[in-house]
């Protein structure tokens, strides 16, 4: 049975989920701003990467998981677990602008991503892109739907 409303009452606002549909704007992809490691400073360089709740993501999660799942526990090492984060973090790096090795402009491609990602030098490059994936209002405010 509805409530009955009393007069003057305001209808409660509603919150339209269609708004939050964190899978399609994690699909499209957002824009990170890089942080210089030695000062926390935005610096022009960009990095656009899927989300974690992205399919290419998930995809890539659930494949991890049914590898892990045909081996005995023992079996997964740490460095098992580390080469996965790694292959889908370099597949979530979409594309990039601001970025130079060496003085020259480095362009984005797997490849680039990879030597770079790969580098123990910058790791904190890595740490950066894990965490700016895993907030979904990175992705719902790039999407204009904030």
């Amino acid at each position: 049975m509805p409530e009955e409303k009393m007069p003057g009452e305001k209808k409660p606002k509603m919150f339209d989920l269609t708004t939050r549909k964190v899978a399609d704007f994690a699909d499209k992809g957002a824009e990170m701003q890089i942080a210089d490691p030695s000062n926390g400073e935005l610096v022009d360089a960009f990095i656009r990467v899927l989300g974690t709740d992205s399919a290419e993501y998930q995809k890539r999660v659930r494949a991890w998981l049914e590898k892990s799942r045909a081996k005995p526990v023992k079996q997964i090492t740490l460095a098992d677990s580390e080469k996965s984060a790694m292959e889908n973090r370099i597949a979530c790096v979409i594309g990039w602008r601001g970025i130079a090795l060496d003085g020259k402009e480095l362009e984005h491609s797997p490849e680039n991503v990879r030597l770079v990602l790969t580098d123990p030098n910058y790791r904190w490059l890595c740490e950066q892109i894990d965490a700016f994936m895993a907030e979904r209002e990175n992705f719902i405010k790039s999407s204009g739907k904030s």
